[in-house]
Formats: C-alpha cells, structure tokens, sequence
C-alpha cells in the first residue's frame, strides 16, 4: 500500500521531529501525569493528557502545525511513558 504525503504534511512532521526533547519535557509537566491516579481508566488518562496538551498548553508553534500530526508524533514515541507512568503510580486501581 502507497502512501501519499502531502508537502504540507511533511513539513508538520517535520517541525514536530525537531522538538522532540520539547515535548518530552511537556508531557512530564503537565498536571495529569503528575496525577493519573486521578482519572478512572488509562483511556481517560490519555484523554486527559491529549486535552492538557492542546487547550490548556500554549506553545507558539502548535498554532502552525496540525494537532492530530502532534499527537500521533507523541503517542508513537512516547505513548510507552504516559502509560508506564500510569500503570505504575496506579497500580491499586487497577485490580
């Protein structure tokens, strides 16, 4: 199966790859990751980490590229952390 990728798409892939460090350092600031155990199932901690991201973060090249580009960019390379970091700090929770 081909692929057919847009210039612009391109270039959002882009500009997210280059802020890579950047974005790891956003996700383990915001509030639901220091609090996961505050949401009752990963999917709603995930949720929370996707909506933190976009509406409550204010990053001046969000603006620029598309936000489902971003957000496949973190869940593909640090979706493994948001995860382990719930599954570990909730551990109780989810017996």
């Amino acid at each position: 199966m081909k692929y057919i990728i847009t210039e612009n798409e391109r270039d959002d892939r882009l500009t997210v790859l280059r802020r890579l460090p950047e974005l790891k350092d956003l996700i383990r600031h915001q509030f639901p990751y220091y609090y996961p155990c505050d949401y009752d199932s990963l999917e709603q901690y995930m949720i929370a980490m996707k909506v933190e991201m976009f509406q409550v973060t204010v990053l001046d090249w969000f603006d620029k590229v598309d936000n489902d580009v971003i957000w496949d960019i973190v869940t593909d390379l640090y979706g493994y952390l948001m995860v382990e970091n719930y599954t570990t700090r909730c551990k109780q929770k989810m017996r």
